[in-house]
């Protein structure tokens, strides 16, 4: 199993260590007399003192737990505005145990809704959640972010999430709102670094597959955009060849076509990689019909692959296509990774296609970076293809490349 999975694998066991953090405390501290006491229902407009404003703040909270989760927004708003002016108030007025109080109220807040969005993901079989569960653990955990918007630990719970969800470029996009928004400490940002890595090597080639504007192309193009809008890999696949026997060296129909194959070959993998991964022990025994089903899927995956190295013999200007190559085989390193917790092939014919497809993605981006401004990122790719294949110096190297 590819070595990055662990930041996700052991999503279950974090939840629990979250679970039995100090909530339980901070519950009781805020439910004590000391910080309910005076509190009343508030009229905003006759709202002079800070305890007149935490009482408004508190009210805001206890109206917002009764409400669906995806409708709390503007109620946290309201704590968050009226525990400001309390924080203010209580300063001028040398009320320290307001000021504590309204802390604690934030922090309980938070905590509720962190949570409740790991009780969202939580599963007796360790199974992955249904779609329902991840909506209600998203509204949660974006309550939780939006009280304590420095929470490392929620985002990258919200993370967890979008990883569950099969939303790899939203978690990216998190990650960045991390790397741009909060104050990490050396560990912390390389262990983001490396989710992000990880991350980014789990989305597909993202290209578009079409050939060109519909508006202005010969029928045959029309026919294949409509094809491809439709996801009908397969007649697709028919419409280019057909279009390709008249025109041989095309660069974008080899492309596409190459990109076609791999989508087909992608959905088939991921059937029974989704399997793997929602596997008690992380490993499955195929049937026939699976076998049969990833055989069909390996050969799309290697026409493919014929297909791109066709593409680099034909291109003039290999660096526009050399991006889709890098992902391609990226992706297949992984695939072919993942699956060895299969009785599909022998262990060797595994470590053969794992360590070809990693060494030559590994080509494909050292070439981009020569021909590209310095992009660390790619260098974190790079390190996480060296541990797929045990280069543990290499990838040692390429992130100590990634942090200069």
């Amino acid at each position: 199993m590819l070595a990055t999975l662990f930041i996700f694998l052991n999503a279950c066991s974090s939840v629990n260590s979250v679970r039995s953090s100090n909530s339980d405390s901070i519950e009781n501290q805020l439910t004590s007399e000391e910080i309910k006491a005076s509190l009343v229902q508030q009229d905003e407009t006759n709202a002079e003192t800070a305890r007149d404003y935490y009482n408004l703040a508190f009210n805001a909270f206890d109206q917002a737990r009764v409400e669906a989760p995806g409708q709390r927004t503007a109620l946290y708003s309201a704590m968050l505005e009226n525990l400001s002016i309390t924080d203010d108030l209580a300063l001028q007025e040398g009320d320290l145990d307001l000021r504590n109080n309204a802390l604690k109220l934030l922090s309980f807040a938070w905590e509720k809704e962190h949570n409740l969005a790991i009780k969202a993901l939580d599963s007796e079989n360790r199974i992955k959640p249904d779609l329902a569960s991840l909506a209600i653990a998203r509204a949660h955990i974006r309550n939780a972010i939006q009280v304590m918007p420095d929470s490392l630990k929620s985002y990258e719970l919200l993370i967890q999430i979008d990883y569950l969800d099969d939303d790899f470029a939203e978690a990216v996009q998190t990650i960045e709102i991390i790397e741009t928004s909060l104050v990490l400490d050396e560990i912390e940002a390389a262990r983001i670094s490396e989710k992000k890595a990880f991350l980014r090597s789990k989305i597909s080639p993202n290209m578009s597959l079409k050939t060109g504007s519909s508006l202005d192309l010969p029928v045959p193009y029309k026919v294949i955009n409509a094809l491809l809008d439709e996801g009908n890999w397969f007649e697709a696949i028919n419409a280019l060849q057909a279009e390709r026997n008249k025109k041989p060296g095309q660069k974008q129909l080899i492309r596409t076509l190459a990109l076609v194959h791999y989508k087909i070959a992608e959905s088939q993998f991921s059937e029974i990689i989704q399997r793997i991964e929602d596997s008690r022990t992380g490993r499955i025994r195929l049937n026939a019909s699976e076998k049969a089903q990833l055989n069909e899927a390996d050969s799309h995956f290697q026409q493919a692959e014929t297909l791109f190295s066709e593409l680099v013999l034909t291109a003039n200007s290999f660096q526009s296509f050399e991006r889709d190559i890098a992902l391609f085989y990226q992706n297949g390193a992984w695939y072919f990774d993942v699956l060895r917790a299969t009785n599909w092939l022998p262990n060797y014919s595994f470590d053969l296609r794992v360590s070809n497809y990693a060494n030559k993605s590994i080509t494909s981006f050292i070439r981009l970076l020569k021909e590209e401004e310095e992009n660390l990122s790619t260098w974190n790719t790079i390190a996480s293809l060296y541990r797929v294949i045990g280069k543990e110096a290499e990838a040692i190297e390429a992130e100590k490349k990634a942090r200069n």
